[in-house]
């Protein structure tokens, strides 16, 4: 409510201001007049605006989600993982786990960078996903996971690449 105040004083102020220097050469009189008239509009106008804004914000998409579970996030996630395999084995689940990713489309494989590319969705544009695998010690290799979208000026991803660091997490350590 604070807000919605704010916003129409300010915009009584502003609107008052400009309009009565528009009327400044009918006199003083006349410019006290389309002042106190603006202004009165101004503030009307500003109240209605801020009320609008504030039923978007009660009534918001990302609220919404918020309420199902889903979450609103910011868009680059990531994630290490340690497994006790060898650097082939923790290779080949790295490949099988990301066919468990939603609209996974399809993948290269550099030397020890695995990178997988997943198809349009109604929540983005896709998104890449790149998996490093470095090898700690015989049979103890540690994944990087990152899961970026593919369109640099996303700014919130609604848990997608969320969902895709946890598809892959989760079938590395087999809790499938």
């Amino acid at each position: 409510m604070k807000k919605m105040l704010k916003l129409a004083l300010v915009s009584a102020i502003v609107l008052g201001i400009i309009m009565s220097l528009f009327n400044y050469h009918f006199g003083l009189v006349q410019t006290a007049i389309a002042f106190g008239i603006f202004s009165v509009l101004g503030f009307v106008g500003g109240f209605l605006f801020g009320g609008i804004l504030v039923l978007f914000d009660k009534y918001s998409f990302a609220k919404q989600l918020s309420k199902t579970g889903q979450k609103l996030t910011r868009s680059h996630q990531s994630v290490g993982v340690i497994l006790t395999l060898s650097y082939k084995e923790t290779f080949e689940k790295c490949i099988k786990a990301l066919k468990n990713v939603k609209r996974y489309s399809n993948h290269k494989e550099e030397k020890n960078k695995i990178i997988a590319k997943t198809k349009i969705g109604w929540k983005s544009f896709g998104e890449i996903i790149t998996m490093v695998v470095n090898k700690k010690a015989d049979h103890e290799t540690e994944i990087l996971i990152d899961s970026i979208p593919k369109l640099p000026t996303t700014l919130w991803d609604y848990g997608k690449n969320s969902e895709n660091i946890e598809t892959i997490k989760n079938f590395l350590l087999n809790k499938y």
